[in-house]
């Protein structure tokens, strides 16, 4: 009778817990898969359900006066619309932050459609770029550190 008495009030508290866990909005989630193949733009997949349906195509750079466009292609491999958001951010010659605006924006990929997305460094020292595509409904795991 001890036992019931321990055993029926914890499993009421571990499934409340995993029904809780189920209702919250937005889902935090973590790097699943990184393309670095190409040296000046790296593609960071925050989601499993993205995990081969989206690829990073051509990436293209130039200097506009002092400062570096890139316009990348990002591949939707899948027969389906994929809705994601997506963010640039631009490092230096050694990776570091070469500062700017980390805004998220929002594009959807058509069924094995390309989508060309256009960024512009903010400083001389702008060099290569990382983007991150997320589901509109997740927190990237920097995002999370930074508001705690």
């Amino acid at each position: 009778m001890v036992l019931k008495n321990k055993i029926l009030p914890a499993c009421f508290a571990i499934l409340a817990s995993f029904s809780l866990a189920g209702c919250s909005n937005p889902t935090t989630v973590f790097i699943t898969a990184v393309d670095d193949t190409n040296p000046r733009a790296k593609l960071i997949i925050s989601s499993r359900q993205l995990r081969g349906a989206i690829e990073l195509g051509n990436a293209r750079f130039r200097k506009v006066g002092k400062l570096t466009q890139t316009q990348i292609d990002l591949v939707n491999r899948t027969s389906y619309t994929v809705d994601l958001e997506y963010q640039i951010v631009w490092q230096d010659h050694q990776g570091f932050d070469a500062g700017g605006l980390k805004s998220w924006h929002h594009v959807s990929l058509s069924a094995k459609g390309t989508e060309g997305l256009t960024s512009l460094g903010n400083v001389p020292e702008a060099f290569k770029i990382t983007l991150t595509v997320r589901l509109p409904d997740e927190l990237f795991e920097n995002e999370t550190q930074e508001t705690e």
